[in-house]
């Protein structure tokens, strides 16, 4: 697996909290793919809270409000 210094970093960061907080050592690739996998959840959370906050935005959206062509008076004098 080749990764950049900063990812090796946090790598390195995760496997120590990782052991800090579980007692379990993790590899390189165990400690890549369980922040992988945390980023990609993170993201899905964000793509559903996206869409809901849509749903929410049509639902709620007041056709009433919009002036139509033939709603709409023109002064013709």
């Amino acid at each position: 697996m080749q990764v950049t210094d900063p990812i090796k970093k946090n790598i390195k960061q995760f496997q120590k909290a990782y052991l800090h907080d579980y007692g379990i050592e993790l590899t390189d690739k165990q400690a890549y793919e369980a922040l992988f996998n945390f980023i990609k959840f993170f993201e899905t959370l964000e793509k559903i809270d996206n869409k809901l906050k849509i749903q929410e935005m049509v639902q709620n959206f007041d056709l009433t409000k919009i002036n139509r062509d033939d709603n709409i008076e023109m002064d013709t004098t």
